[in-house]
């Protein structure tokens, strides 16, 4: 970002992995989510408020991803296993003692 390495990413071809295409029809989906977020808040849109823009450029699932902070390393994230499992309804449900909020967003333009 502005000739300055923030972020590393090792990537392999969706096709590679259990479930590849669909984790990243999921990350577009993600990314898109939070471009039309971001719009409508109205905090603007591009590479340094959208976190997903370098996977269309790569065009891969990242297996390892390193974070610099002025030219040094400072975290790493890999996978290290994929699985496929179903999750049931109760996965979606509000905790007992929370209560659920709409969220109202300003209309868009």
């Amino acid at each position: 970002m502005d000739g300055v390495k923030n972020q590393e990413l090792c990537v392999v071809a969706p096709g590679s992995l259990p479930g590849g295409n669909e984790v990243m029809k999921a990350m577009r989906d993600m990314a898109e989510m939070s471009r039309d977020f971001l719009e409508k808040i109205g905090a603007g849109t591009g590479p340094a408020n959208d976190a997903w823009s370098d996977l269309e450029q790569v065009k891969g699932v990242p297996i390892l991803t390193r974070d610099f902070t002025d030219g040094k390393a400072t975290g790493e994230t890999r996978l290290s296993a994929v699985r496929e499992e179903g999750l049931g309804a109760a996965t979606f449900e509000v905790p007992k003692g929370f209560k659920e909020h709409k969220v109202l967003l300003p209309p868009a333009g």
